[in-house]
């Protein structure tokens, strides 16, 4: 059940604290004066005239607020997204995922998850993000201690620097003049940025580096190389690049492609007479015709399949009934055993109807393809499975 508590006429710039929601949350700014809660059990306390307020929900809860509020937000057990806030939002621990979209000044203690920051106001501070990280439009700087997965970075102005980037990192960042920005990095670098830029990096030697803008100047000491671009007034150090690097031109004003003339123009050529129909090759009789050679053929090799199909059948009934006959034959033959007789007889009686050799003959073991006719007759319940098991007996022997 969704439960809602609601305050109005709230001060401007009130602090808000959430000090626990157990779930989701939701936190989207208003121009509206007023604080409204949505969720399971949600509760709010306001104290110093409308000043500050303190909310708490123990499930998935959303909030509408003043856009010019200020957060502290302490936990956050699984999502949480905020939007369209300008007041600063400090953030101690999001379970999971966390966005944030049009926001001031941003500082966050832990992200479990994966964390987006796109256009924020001031400056982004933050300790640890558990997954991957996307910063776009940032307008005052970004500081990050460690970023468990990959990072991607997008029109960030102001010093950036990332201490710890445990995948790969994406840069799309014009790099100003007399700024520094400073990454680590445990796997690959793809750096986008102008040909004309004047920036300096520098990096690990020596890293597998591909370098796709011309006229680069390259410096090593045998410990780092310093890849030079312009006059280099910006610096873009790079403390460890686990994988690769890759410099690639943003503008495409030095691609081969574009720099190919352009191909003359030729002169408009008059339009192509209408083609008169081509009357049809065959008549409808010859369709008639052709459909009844396709039937008859078709017809003919069906014949031809079930005819082999019957032979196959009789083939294998006529066989089965032999095995019937020769094993019937085996079990009156020679098959029957007299009851263990004294030692102190010597002559041993033997049936009128059987001599030596028929008793010891060793008999003809079954071959495979008589065992898949039977099968095949227990199959078209022909014979039971008892029937077939006493069968095969016979043939080897066993009865």
């Amino acid at each position: 059940m969704v439960n809602e508590a609601l305050v109005v006429d709230v001060q401007p710039n009130v602090e808000i604290t959430i000090d626990q929601v157990g779930g989701d949350l939701v936190i989207e700014g208003k121009s509206e004066a007023v604080i409204r809660a949505k969720g399971d059990k949600p509760h709010i306390h306001v104290e110093g005239d409308g000043r500050r307020a303190l909310v708490s929900c123990g499930g998935d809860c959303t909030l509408t607020v003043p856009a010019d509020a200020t957060f502290v937000i302490e936990n956050v057990g699984a999502d949480a997204m905020i939007t369209c806030i300008n007041g600063a939002i400090n953030v101690g621990r999001v379970g999971a995922d966390l966005v944030l979209r049009d926001v001031g000044r941003v500082s966050i203690n832990q992200v479990g998850a994966e964390l987006t920051v796109k256009r924020a106001a001031g400056s982004v501070e933050i300790i640890t993000v558990g997954a991957d990280a996307d910063f776009t439009d940032l307008s005052d700087g970004l500081t990050v201690e460690t970023i468990g997965g990959a990072a991607c970075l997008r029109d960030i102005v102001g010093i950036c620097t990332i201490e710890n980037i445990g995948g790969d990192l994406v840069s799309a960042v014009d790099f100003a003049p007399d700024t520094t920005y400073r990454f680590g990095v445990g796997a690959n670098v793809l750096c986008r940025i102008d040909a004309n830029s004047d920036v300096r990096f520098i990096v690990p030697s020596p890293p597998a580096t591909a370098i796709e803008i011309p006229d680069v100047e390259i410096e090593s000491d045998g410990i780092h190389d310093t890849i030079i671009l312009g006059n280099g007034t910006a610096l873009v150090e790079f403390t460890a690049i686990g994988g690769d690097l890759r410099l690639a031109n943003s503008s495409g004003a030095n691609d081969p492609i574009d720099s190919l003339p352009p191909l003359p123009s030729l002169a408009p050529q008059p339009p192509l007479p209408p083609r008169s129909p081509r009357p049809p090759r065959f008549g409808p009789a010859f369709d008639e015709e052709l459909d009844e050679i396709v039937n008859a053929r078709i017809s003919e090799q069906i014949a031809a399949v079930q005819d082999r199909l019957n032979r196959n059948a009789e083939q294998l009934q006529r066989k089965a009934e032999h095995m019937k006959d020769k094993a019937l034959s085996k079990r009156i033959t020679g098959e029957f055993k007299w009851p263990a007789k004294d030692k102190r007889r010597t002559a041993q009686f033997q049936p009128p109807w059987a001599d030596d050799s028929q008793l010891n003959a060793p008999s003809e073991p079954v071959s495979d393809q008589e065992r898949i006719i039977i099968l095949r007759m227990v199959e078209n319940k022909q014979i039971t499975v008892e029937e077939a098991e006493r069968l095969l007996a016979a043939l080897d022997g066993n009865q």
